[in-house]
């Protein structure tokens, strides 16, 4: 498949606002300020004298760069070093292994591709020219192409360091080991939509039984591997794939030992216990699908360490081609953001933030979505009560749906628009943080110092249910982490403790209390004790949450500078800060990280379109 090289985007969705923010649904004015990021923002109330306004989105940014924070030290000290560990010991175990030699040279090249990835070894000096191909497109994020380990087609634009991953050469490395781990699958079933034969099906199948016979009879391999496993369900959930131990107990069923029997029994074992991939993260012709298969079924299989089920990824699958189909409106029209041609036919081939909005009940994002006829398709109101059912069930407390539900219902209309705000920066943030964990829905194919003047007014957005929501996540998240890093819970116990300040304040002015002067000063300096509690501050950030391959592109969710609002209190004007929330198409082998978006609001403020989204 031709890489597409395109210019960037042009047309980026700015939710709510284009480059100045609406003021209807704020109760004050408001206005956006260049380059200003929230802690800037404060950090000039402080310079200027002029008192803060701490608004629930400052709130839900503490508790975004506190989580992001937590992982990253988490992933640091006890990830990285568990999974070098794991890797080191299964190549050793697979080096030492007596048996099928073809299938265990396989194997072995499999994990020293990913011990080459975490030790930075230069493709040149990489002597097997298979592991130096793949190796290769890794690194040059080399968009769709065959993966000659493999021996199927695979996204190698996904191996591109975002986020947070691009700080250092080592989280890099991590980021491209971690996702080869996740990304790289033993498929089940062999298929013309993925072109992978029998033959090909047998011996992936059967390396997959290797690993798992090898993890399974080295004590040391399996306790390494329960421990990643188990951190990451607690910080992320499940997994839908089929795992190692799902193998072993499925092979172990009945009488049949040749591999393709094997195949069935296990594939049955998969559709019996909901293994059965949800989220089609891998590559499809879906016009190429057998008769009765579906894409994720041939999707389906076992992954070394699994991404985890994400409920808005499984939700946009349930929204895009093929589940949603043809477009419905006036072709000859514009058409709208999430459409694409495929062939003769127009279809849905991206998903929206302002969907799951709509899925979690805001009325606001779902006017927003019909008036942009991103609903017009057929099969959409079908899909869209399948992806509602998707929502249901625990919540993870990087995005908790449960939160953002019971923050999207229980408002009025007049704060509806701020309260999807709110939670368009919330949902942004969580991506960004899982983006390396969880799995992502994919189309089928076809300045100087100053000394601060006093400041004796204050008020907090008494937004009481929703930081008691994240104060229930910061204590959950806070006995995952004590069994796990205890060295990294006292700046989760600092921030649950100033949560427990903050409800208490908000209880103060929801019963019409003069709020005490230990408490403004609460509010005055609360940029500055996140500061000190989170140890960042926040920037833009963007990250991608869905693939559209017939298109070449990607659906980018980004977050601009702060966006400033305005109310008065005891007869003093107050200052806070908002999300900007932007979202927009970026060609898939130009995936966007932090740097490359910074410098794209720097040098040309995001042009603004309809929030319809048309194109």
């Amino acid at each position: 498949m031709k890489r597409m090289i395109t210019t960037l985007q042009k047309h980026l969705t700015l939710i709510l606002a284009g480059a100045a923010c609406m003021v209807s649904f704020l109760s004050g004015s408001c206005w956006a300020q260049a380059n200003e990021t929230m802690f800037d923002l404060y950090e000039n109330n402080r310079k200027e004298g002029v008192g803060n306004y701490i608004t629930e989105d400052f709130v839900l940014l503490g508790n975004s760069l506190l989580l992001s924070q937590t992982l990253a030290n988490i992933e640091e000290k006890v990830l990285l070093p568990k999974y070098k560990e794991f890797i080191q010991g299964t190549l050793e175990a697979l080096e030492k292994k007596q048996g099928n030699k073809e299938i265990t040279a396989q194997n072995i090249r499999y994990v020293r591709l990913v011990k080459a990835l975490l030790d930075m070894t230069p493709v040149a000096e990489i002597t097997d020219q298979l592991l130096q191909q793949d190796l290769s497109s890794i690194i040059q994020a080399d968009g769709v192409k065959e993966s000659v380990l493999m021996g199927y087609q695979m996204d190698f634009s996904r191996f591109k360091p975002r986020g947070r991953y691009t700080r250092s050469e080592e989280m890099s490395s991590w980021f491209r080991a971690m996702t080869w781990s996740g990304m790289a699958f033993f498929p089940l079933k062999s298929s013309k939509a993925t072109a992978i034969s029998n033959e090909l099906a047998d011996r992936l199948t059967s390396q997959a039984l290797e690993l798992a016979q090898i993890i399974r009879g080295n004590q040391a391999l399996a306790t390494r591997y329960r421990e990643i496993d188990s951190l990451l369900f607690l910080l992320f959930g499940s997994v839908e794939d089929m795992t190692w131990q799902d193998y072993l107990t499925a092979a172990g069923k009945g009488g049949q030992t040749d591999i393709r029997s094997l195949r069935g029994r296990m594939f049955t074992f998969a559709g019996k216990n909901k293994k059965i991939a949800r989220i089609h993260d891998g590559i499809v012709a879906t016009d190429q699908l057998e008769k009765g298969q579906t894409a994720g079924e041939v999707l389906s299989g076992m992954r070394l360490f699994p991404m985890r089920s994400s409920k808005d990824s499984a939700a946009f699958q349930k929204l895009v081609y093929p589940s949603v189909t043809r477009y419905t409106g006036n072709t000859q029209e514009p058409l709208p953001f999430t459409a694409i041609t495929l062939g003769t036919d127009v279809v849905k081939g991206f998903p929206r933030g302002l969907e799951l909005m709509w899925l979690l009940g805001s009325q606001t994002a779902g006017e927003q979505i019909e008036r942009g006829q991103d609903s017009k398709y057929k099969k959409y109101s079908q899909m869209w009560k399948e992806a509602r059912n998707e929502l249901a069930g625990p919540a993870n407390v990087v995005i908790n749906t449960k939160l953002m539900r019971d923050w999207l219902l229980n408002g009025t209309k007049a704060d509806a628009d701020r309260r999807l705000n709110s939670m368009l920066g919330y949902w942004t943030w969580g991506r960004y943080t899982s983006l390396l964990f969880t799995k992502q829905s994919v189309t089928g194919v076809s300045k100087s110092f100053q000394l601060p003047s006093e400041r004796t007014a204050a008020w907090l957005e008494p937004a009481t249910s929703l930081y008691l929501n994240i104060l229930k996540d910061i204590r959950k998240l806070l006995a995952a982490v004590q069994q796990i890093s205890p060295e990294s819970t006292d700046p989760l116990q600092r921030y649950a403790d100033l949560l427990a300040q903050l409800i208490s304040i908000a209880k103060a002015e929801q019963a019409g209390l003069q709020l005490k002067e230990e408490q403004i000063n609460v509010l005055n300096n609360l940029d500055a004790t996140f500061y000190s509690i989170i140890g960042a501050k926040d920037q833009p950030i963007v990250v991608d949450v869905h693939t559209e391959v017939n298109s070449q592109k990607v659906l980018e969710e980004g977050l601009g500078y702060a966006k400033r609002i305005e109310t008065s209190k005891y007869s003093q004007k107050l200052r806070g800060a908002l999300f900007t929330h932007f979202e927009f198409k970026q060609p898939m082998d130009a995936r966007m990280t932090d740097e490359l978006w910074r410098e794209r609001l720097v040098q040309q403020a995001a042009p603004a379109v309809s929030p319809e989204g048309k194109k």
